[in-house]
């Protein structure tokens, strides 16, 4: 095979390589009598997709779901029924509520199946209900209020 008629590099829509390096060879082992021959193509930048709103210097930035989207109101509510232990138990009433609320809306937002998100949002609820209480409880005994 003559190494001037080998394949051809493609470029997009069939444009001429961006650098002008030279040519470089790799030499096959000594019993082939075949060489490839190819082009540094160290120019060509990725392209970025634009938002059209935005100037043309800045590109599109993805917006990746947060914390406080992706649910129905009723979902937030059902979540944040450990809440209600800001004002039954203070300080760690609060503390457990906020990280009961935390931990549903993070199992509400998982491939689970419904049942199951019912079921371990319920199950935390009132986990975080029982252990208000039973800090209450010694809150109370250690210091005799």
């Amino acid at each position: 095979m003559d190494p001037q008629k080998g394949p051809k590099l493609n470029t997009p829509n069939n444009a001429s390589p961006i650098s002008p390096l030279p040519l470089t060879s790799l030499k096959p082992p000594l019993d082939s009598h075949s060489m490839i021959k190819f082009r540094a193509l160290d120019n060509i930048k990725p392209q970025v997709a634009k938002n059209p709103k935005s100037s043309p210097s800045q590109p599109h930035k993805i917006k990746k779901p947060g914390f406080w989207s992706g649910l129905k109101w009723y979902e937030y509510f059902v979540c944040g029924i450990p809440l209600i232990l800001i004002f039954i138990g203070g300080l760690i009433g609060g503390a457990i509520g906020g990280g009961a609320f935390a931990i549903n809306i993070k199992l509400w937002k998982s491939s689970k199946s419904k049942a199951l998100k019912i079921a371990g949002v319920t199950g935390i609820t009132i986990g975080a209900f029982i252990i208000t209480l039973v800090l209450a409880i010694i809150v109370r005994l250690l210091f005799g209020i």
